[in-house]
Parts: C-alpha cells; structure tokens; sequence
C-alpha cells in the first residue's frame, strides 16, 4: 500500500537526517511523527535510498517468508522542490495531472538494483498512481524485480476511447517493467450507484490476455452494488472462461432464493 512514509518515520530521522524530508517553500518539512504525511519524501537524496535499502533489508531478513515490500508513493502529489529532485522532472502532465514519474522510478529502481544484489528473489513492489501513472520517459527500463500495479479504474471503461487509452497505456507499462499487475476500484463508492458487471468481466479477459499477473480491487462494500462485483473478480480471476451472467444467476439464486430475479 501507500507506504514511503513508514521508511521515513519522524521518529528515527528527523533529528538525523532531516534532508531525507522534501523542501517545500525553501525549507524542509518535518514529519508529522510517524503518520502518514501530505507530502512525499526527498527521492533524489543518496541518503533516502541509502535508508530504504537498509530498511527493506533488514525487512526481509527478519521476515524470510515475505515477497515483496512496497515503496508505493504517500497518497498525495505533493513533492520535493529541491534542485536535485526537480532536474529529474520533465515536462509532463496526464489527464490534466502533473507527472513525476521520471524522479520516483529513478528512486525506485535505485533501491530496487541494491536490494536485488543481497536478496534476488524478492520484489520491489508500488503503485502506478496519481502523479506517477504514467511510466517514465527517461528511463528505459525498470529492474527486473519491480513490481507495477497500474491503478485504473474500470468502470469507465464505457467510454471506449477511455478505454483504449488504458489498453495503450498498458502496453507502453508492459515495454518498461517485468512485472505487472492492476489495482481496480470495483468497490469504491460514488454519488451515483455504479454497477458495471459486465465490463469488469470483459477486462479481466483482456488482462489474461496480455499477461498481467495480479489483480487487487479496492472494495468498501455496500453489498446491494458491489456485491456482484466481488463475486465475480472472485471467480473470474480463476477462471476467465466462466460466463458472468450465469455467474450473476448463480449469486442471486443462491443469496436471494425465490427473491433472484427482482
């Protein structure tokens, strides 16, 4: 999950190493304690991946059993100003947001070339998100050990040119990275009911098809809308050949009895 904050607590550097903390209005941020911040750290610092590296080590030797750890950016897309982090930056935006992506996957693939030299087999996981959606420019290709969840949102797949910007923007994710998987938005409330059974169905084939290897959808269910939705990544993500109105017909015999078709 969003997780750079937790490499970073206050508490352990914001004596020692405050420059590890982004520079935001000419001075350095000090961390709220070790909650999660509305800024991301200072990715281009040596000391920042120099901590992170040490952290994720340290990690997987204490916990040998663990695959991955994230270094998914804090949920927001507010960044370092300083000189350093912005000469990665370019000029960018993608769906009327400022990208970062080329300073984060350079942090990111920093960390994950160091980890990889003591532990091989694990991976470096994050979030394709927000402001670091898009795949870098600059960089031509991520380390074999990264791990992408491209976070898109299939409910608007109605809007077929949406869609094929989506289709698109996953092959170029898929020429940069070794791994990757999507993080959808099945459950996720909205002012107007959103249920979209038939669409989810048709991308998780498409996600078959072009060999995504994970799945997760965020989902705070309120059940009469989502819950369909559930079912179906549950048994679809098995089985994509299943057909989903006989999975629907499935789930409201058996949850409704006599009540299924209403």
């Amino acid at each position: 999950s969003h997780w750079l904050y937790a490499i970073y607590p206050g508490s352990e550097y914001a004596e020692s190493d405050p420059d590890v903390y982004p520079l935001l209005g000419g001075v350095r941020a000090k961390p709220p304690g070790d909650k999660q911040p509305h800024w991301q750290p200072c990715t281009s610092n040596p000391r920042s991946i120099e901590i992170a590296v040490d952290t994720i080590r340290r990690h997987f030797d204490a916990h040998p059993d663990d695959h991955s750890y994230s270094v998914s950016i804090n949920d927001n897309s507010t960044w370092c100003a300083c000189e350093s982090c912005r000469a990665l930056d370019l000029d960018r935006t993608f769906r009327k947001r400022k990208v970062f992506s080329d300073r984060y996957y350079a942090y990111v693939n920093a960390v994950a070339r160091e980890v990889r030299k003591t532990h091989p087999d694990k991976i470096i996981g994050c979030f394709a998100y927000a402001s670091v959606e898009p795949p870098p420019k600059a960089i031509e290709r991520l380390e074999p050990n990264v791990f992408i969840n491209v976070t898109q949102d299939t409910s608007q797949y109605y809007d077929a040119a949406y869609r094929k910007q989506d289709y698109d923007f996953f092959a170029q994710w898929q020429a940069k990275c070794s791994h990757m998987g999507k993080y959808d938005y099945s459950g996720l409330g909205a002012l107007v009911p959103r249920y979209y059974p038939h669409l989810i169905a048709a991308d998780l084939r498409h996600s078959k098809a072009i060999g995504l290897e994970a799945l997760h959808s965020e989902a705070y269910p309120y059940w009469p809308n989502f819950g369909p939705h559930v079912y179906l990544h549950a048994r679809l993500a098995w089985d994509t050949s299943l057909d989903e109105d006989e999975l629907l017909a499935e789930l409201f015999d058996r949850l409704f009895g006599p009540a299924a078709k209403e």
